[in-house]
């Protein structure tokens, strides 16, 4: 999750920001300030030793958690990169993600349409068989773009931006102007009714 973006990433620059890893390729773009979560101690470890040798620790927020489950600021955008696939339930994490971004949300998933969904889902299969012989199970999963795509309109998201890279899918969404009026709109009129309350409480003190 990224503060402050200085621009958005929609021309040739995604390839770039994959190659140096998306999170320390925004902060290096000029992002104001970046949180990043991962299930694993390892994954945190790595990314901590990018941002130290590219001096950038100061920008950047890094913890172990379930991005499911965690409570999570609001950012100018969230980016899951290949991270839908390591949920069971993409449902739950896209509930507890959507609302996290004011106005960009990215992700990187294994495309499940076409003779590209039947190979992803295969190569999951032999992957997830694999790691459990020998006995590091990782699941991994291919959920139904479908599935995303409609929760993502339904918080308001329109597509601007889609690439594919051999089995990946790849979509950057922005979040619509009217759809952010209304929220803050609803935000100004739940402040204003819990202004009334306390005072109403106030004054029955």
């Amino acid at each position: 999750m990224v503060e402050g973006t200085a621009k958005a990433a929609t021309d040739g620059s995604e390839a770039r920001l994959e190659r140096t890893g998306l999170l320390l390729g925004l902060v290096q773009a000029g992002v104001a300030r970046a949180t990043g979560i991962d299930l694993s101690q390892a994954g945190i470890g790595s990314a901590r030793d990018r941002f130290e040798r590219a001096q950038l620790s100061d920008r950047v927020a890094l913890s172990i958690g379930d991005a499911a489950r965690v409570p999570l600021e609001r950012h100018d955008w969230v980016i899951l990169d290949r991270v839908m696939c390591c949920y069971p339930d993409v449902e739950g994490l896209l509930a507890n993600t959507l609302p996290a971004a004011r106005q960009i949300y990215a992700f990187t998933v294994p495309t499940s349409r076409g003779w590209r969904g039947v190979a992803a889902r295969l190569e999951e299969w032999f992957e997830n068989a694999w790691n459990t012989l020998r006995g590091d199970p990782c699941p991994g999963y291919v959920h139904d773009l479908d599935l995303i795509e409609k929760h993502l309109a339904a918080a308001g998201f329109r597509l601007r931006h889609r690439d594919r890279q051999r089995l990946w899918h790849i979509a950057i969404y922005e979040r619509s102007g009217a759809f952010l009026q209304c929220q803050e709109r609803g935000r100004g009129h739940a402040r204003s009714s819990r202004v009334r309350a306390d005072s109403s409480r106030a004054a029955t003190v």
